[in-house]
């Protein structure tokens, strides 16, 4: 099966007639169709404000966010991070979920980079306990 994608047009006429947030705003104040679509965009639109909007006009978004967003979570969820590995953390209030993606820069192959998201098109649940396993070939006990 194919997905559909939606588009929605602003004319941009001349440059700096609009900021890309703005245009996101318009968007999204002036979208015709219930449900809204969910919004994916790049950092140059993401911010929680944003999400924030979105939210309140009963849609979701993902948006790449700028490292100067919330540094302090996101040096965290990068901490100690392999190449290849996300980690995630979410706002309980909100269901507001911010993530990392580690990968090796593509300009330098020895330097990692790292991707960070914000969402709130997500449900985020906890994994379950697991119970822990007896190696194999001894007896477990019960109680």
């Amino acid at each position: 099966q194919r997905l559909p994608f939606l588009t929605h047009t602003f004319p941009h006429l001349r440059t700096g007639d609009s900021a890309p947030q703005d245009v996101l705003h318009h968007v999204v104040a002036t979208w015709p169709l219930s449900p809204h679509p969910h919004y994916v965009g790049d950092a140059a639109f993401g911010s929680a404000q944003v999400l924030e909007l979105i939210t309140e006009h009963g849609g979701v978004g993902t948006f790449s966010v700028s490292s100067t967003l919330w540094p302090h979570i996101f040096q965290a969820l990068c901490h100690n991070v392999p190449v290849n590995h996300h980690r995630v953390a979410v706002q309980q209030h909100s269901g507001l979920v911010a993530s990392i993606h580690s990968l090796l820069a593509t300009t330098d192959a020895t330097k990692r980079t790292v991707q960070q998201l914000l969402s709130t098109g997500f449900a985020v649940t906890a994994a379950q306990a697991l119970e822990p396993q007896a190696a194999p070939g001894t007896a477990t006990s019960a109680a």
